[in-house]
């Protein structure tokens, strides 16, 4: 008995299709089909770039990463998906104390007649805490976590160019190409970042993320280990002890917080080897065991990098903040009322004397906004949680040796991190209602 076949319509070419299609709706079909692929690639960009920012004007500081986040936001922004909850239940926290610090810091500007300053770094504040973060948290953990991947990659290739063209070109040369911070007269390590110590602090961040990767099984170990070569590297021949500080205060603090399982298994190991590296007279680069070494050996803080030029800022700033207390400076006025003609190199002295204390209320209250972040992240999944506890560790720690951190490297990797985190968590949940309900329904 044969059985009937149903009639099944012939096969459209796509030609067909679209001369069919209603020509009003192809922007939209192009729309909802190609601008997710284009956002997520631009995304993921931005983020491979963030370490490379020697990609921007001589004359403003705005990168290739910069310029790929914007024009995702704007495309968000038309789309309706821009989400403005970044920090979760905590970006209430964090915008107020954006906003006091920022406010404060305008008043004590207007009280002084000095306003040009203000719009520049209240702007590049605003684009660094308040655009980047809403731009990343719109995306979900998948696409943030290949941004992760991505920042790492940017890391390790930054490093690899910063060897090969110290080697293979004279130094004056690369200053007039990369600028004098590629790599400075005593021999530092700038890379791609520009300067050291942010190129430091790039290998801090990357390190704490790749641990992270291997362990969540999102990374394989075989190329971890080919990024930890240039990416260790790197951070000691950036030759700058609060990055080496803080890259093992990063990975110890997020091993421990883990699991101390992890702490056992994968720090202990990285410690005797390093020991053991560095017992046996294993060759680092001679300005880290200049600048960095003999304060590790000897514990003499003095001898860590311009421990000694720091301290004499920050006694200097403690000085001047019993005459700020109320009214600041107003901003970027420190340096025209120090001895030094230079800001202080401790971000909340230098806010105290710029904005007086509510501006230093108001950056207290953004920095605990991410701490209480982490920590919400951390009761509910200890790994991605640790991780993000060690990412805003690493930040407060560079809080107490810099100036104003505006330029995205200091706060981007760490809140590419934390949104990650919140949308890999807030996913989790949405998986376990959904289970739950049809559970409940069977």
């Amino acid at each position: 008995m044969a059985i009937p076949v149903p009639n099944q319509a012939p096969a459209l070419s796509a030609r067909a299709m679209l001369a069919g299609a209603d020509v009003r709706r192809v922007p939209q079909i192009l729309s909802q089909r190609w601008l997710p692929n284009i956002l997520t690639l631009g995304i993921i960009l931005s983020a491979l770039t963030l370490p490379w920012r020697v990609l921007r004007p001589p004359i403003a500081n705005v990168t290739l990463s910069d310029v790929l986040l914007a024009g995702c936001t704007v495309a968000l922004v038309f789309k309706g998906r821009l989400r403005l909850m970044m920090l979760g239940p905590y970006t209430a926290m964090w915008i107020l104390g954006l906003t006091t610090m920022l406010a404060a810091l305008l008043f004590c500007s207007l009280y002084h007649s000095e306003f040009v300053r203000w719009p520049v770094v209240g702007f590049q504040y605003i684009f660094a805490l308040v655009v980047v973060p809403m731009t990343f948290a719109s995306f979900s953990s998948r696409v943030l976590h290949r941004c992760i991947i991505a920042f790492i990659i940017g890391v390790a290739i930054s490093q690899v160019i910063g060897f090969y063209t110290m080697m293979h070109y004279e130094r004056t040369s690369l200053d007039s190409v990369m600028g004098v911070g590629y790599v400075t007269g005593n021999g530092r390590l700038g890379a791609m970042s520009g300067e050291p110590n942010p190129n430091g602090a790039q290998c801090a961040y990357a390190m704490v993320m790749m641990i992270h990767a291997v362990i969540a099984r999102r990374l394989h170990w075989g190329w971890a280990l080919v990024m930890t070569v240039p990416i260790g590297w790197g951070l000691l021949a950036s030759a700058s002890f609060t990055a080496f500080t803080a890259a093992a205060m990063g990975v110890m603090c997020f091993l421990a917080l883990s699991r101390m399982s992890n702490l056992i298994r994968f720090g202990l190991p990285v410690v005797l080897l390093a020991a053991a590296y560095f017992s046996l007279g294993g060759p680092v680069p001679a300005i880290f065991e200049k600048r960095v070494g003999d304060a590790l050996v000897t514990g003499d803080a003095d001898k860590a990098g311009t421990f000694v030029g720091r301290a004499a800022l920050i006694k200097e700033a403690w000085g001047l903040a019993n005459h700020n207390m109320l009214i600041g400076l107003g901003t970027d006025r420190y340096r025209k009322a120090s001895a030094f003609a230079a800001p202080v190199h401790q971000l909340h002295l230098l806010v105290l004397n710029e904005g007086g204390i509510i501006a230093l209320l108001g950056l207290w209250t953004l920095l605990g906004a991410l701490v209480m972040t982490a920590i919400m992240i951390l009761r509910e999944d200890p790994l991605d949680g640790g991780a993000a506890l060690a990412q805003v560790a690493i930040l407060l720690l560079y809080t107490t040796a810099l100036p104003h951190m505006y330029t995205r490297v200091w706060f981007e990797p760490m809140l590419i991190f934390l949104t990650y985190a919140l949308a890999h968590r807030s996913e989790a949940r949405e998986r376990q209602r959904f289970f739950g309900s049809v559970l409940a329904r069977a």
